[in-house]
């Protein structure tokens, strides 16, 4: 029995590309993939032969609800790892409560993440998660408080980051403990590609 992997992303654009390259690239290791996010993603995770796990709540946003609805995925599929993406602070929480190992994807640049009380540009994992609401969901799922939003990747056994090391950070610490820098995923091309623009 191969290893089983569960894929817990968003709609976002350019995650998803990401997201479904690891897929592939699990899968040819003979990995078991599914895949668990909205259900604007059936088609595109079905076209490539993978399980999906929808998941429709009236806010997709709300942060104890994707808690609760990630641990539920993880003990529907028992995974041997989540591997959720990053922007996803309930769904981070959700696979901790399940008690999984879980690896945070990071498909844009990592160092930021850490300073939650003054990030030099938008703060990505802020956009769905505030303190208070993490807080909520933490509590809901009888887990412990977390400083912060950066604070939940340190939670995780993993933190992949795609983005190249010198291109984020000059500080040789930053890939300490439990980040590593990955590199690029990239899909390969599909049935479509080929040829050039007109």
């Amino acid at each position: 029995m191969g290893h089983r992997a569960l894929l817990v992303t968003w709609d976002g654009g350019g995650n998803v590309t990401v997201f479904l390259a690891l897929a592939a690239q699990l899968r040819g290791a003979g990995w078991d993939v599914a895949v668990h996010g909205p259900p604007s993603l059936a088609a595109r995770v079905a076209g490539l032969g993978l399980p999906f796990d929808g998941r429709d709540a009236p806010d997709p946003w709300d942060v104890t609800a994707m808690a609760i609805d990630a641990r539920a995925a993880c003990e529907r599929r028992a995974p041997d790892v989540a591997v959720v993406d990053y922007m996803l602070p309930g769904a981070l929480c959700g696979a901790e409560a399940a008690d999984v190992p879980t690896a945070a994807l990071v498909h844009t640049l990592y160092a930021t993440l850490l300073d939650d009380a003054s990030p030099p540009a938008p703060h990505p994992m802020s956009m769905a998660a505030s303190p208070s609401s993490l807080a909520a969901a933490r509590t809901s799922l009888a887990l412990p408080p977390v400083a912060g939003l950066g604070a939940l990747l340190s939670r995780c056994d993993a933190v992949l980051v795609t983005s190249p090391s010198w291109l984020d950070t000059t500080d040789p610490a930053a890939e300490a403990g439990n980040v590593r820098y990955v590199g690029a995923l990239v899909a390969e091309a599909g049935a479509g590609a080929g040829g050039g623009p007109p």
